[in-house]
């Protein structure tokens, strides 16, 4: 077991790297050109901030912005293009000028950092990341059976604990892979597609439901891309979607979320053309419902 809290020593290590370089990184900030505050709430006030250049901003992600010296805390209630409406703890004055929004992409890693911790105090984990990680050089495959690369990576890992499909740029891995993933699928396997990206796993996740299409083994709802898609490819497919699965299983939540979108876009519309304190303090209302709804989902999402 020594050599297995030592590989997970070093995978601690490597995530406090991420982590450092990850701050020094946001540590620059998204520079804010303006923004105008909409209505005051119980946690303090609400801002329309407009940024330099458009940033991926999730909802409910924790922030710092910094103006005119001062330093307010908060979280995001929405953020499409430039545009990000955010809670803040402190009031700025209704309109503020330059500033520069923070935000924390590691809280990931440090759940992950804490996960690896108690790991290593379980000794049954550590068995499992064990055979994971150093798995039986005995292979148990059928030999001299496989009719291409692709028959022979679904053999590999049909029949072995742990297979790896190295090559090159180019050279079919994610081809290979998402055929390997339907194999074990059409067989009634449950499947974890992992990736260090997003795109990879929106190409993978596409491959998989083409060809599962192709041999009309496809079911729409089975194969589901959790997270936050890249490619717009994916979103042209609602049955891919967890997030678009979860308001047709709740229905009545994803109308109001539909609903609030509509009238979001509105009163956007109506605001950057003449600013009234009636339309700042609707669209304040929307943009906390529509918080609440996309929790509701989200956690509808974990059960399906």
């Amino acid at each position: 077991m020594d050599s297995t809290r030592r590989m997970i020593q070093q995978w601690r290590t490597a995530l406090i790297a991420e982590i450092q370089k990850l701050k020094e990184y946001e540590g620059r900030g998204i520079f804010v050109l303006k923004g105008q505050h909409l209505a005051f709430t119980e946690g303090g006030a609400v801002y329309w901030l407009v940024m330099a250049y458009p940033a991926k901003l999730f909802p409910g992600g924790a922030v710092i912005f910094e103006y005119n010296g001062k330093k307010a805390e908060g979280n995001i209630l929405s953020c499409e293009g430039t545009d990000v409406i955010a809670e803040l703890d402190i009031d700025l004055g209704d309109e503020i000028g330059k500033g520069v929004l923070h935000n924390e992409p590691w809280d990931l890693l440090n759940k992950l950092i804490e996960r690896l911790e108690e790991i290593e105090e379980d000794p049954l984990k550590l068995k499992t990341i064990q055979n994971v990680m150093t798995p039986s050089e005995i292979t148990y495959h059928p030999k001299g059976k496989a009719q291409s690369t692709v028959h022979e990576a679904v053999l590999r890992s049909k029949y072995n604990p742990v297979t790896y499909i190295w090559g090159p740029p180019g050279t079919g891995k994610t081809y290979n892979l998402a055929r390997a993933a339907a194999y074990q699928y059409v067989n009634g396997k449950k499947i974890l597609l992992l990736s260090h990206s997003n795109a990879a796993i929106d190409v993978l996740t596409l491959e998989m439901c083409e060809f599962l299409q192709e041999k009309d083994k496809w079911t729409g709802g089975e194969v589901i891309r959790y997270g936050h898609p890249e490619k717009e490819e994916v979103h042209t497919h609602p049955e891919l979607s967890a997030a678009k699965l979860a308001e047709l299983d709740d229905s009545i939540t994803g109308e109001r979320k539909r609903k609030f979108e509509k009238k979001r876009f509105t009163l956007k519309k109506r605001l950057s053309q003449s600013f009234t304190a009636k339309d700042s303090a609707n669209l304040t209302k929307i943009e906390v419902g529509l918080a609440k709804v996309r929790e509701k989902l989200r956690k509808r999402k974990v059960f399906l």
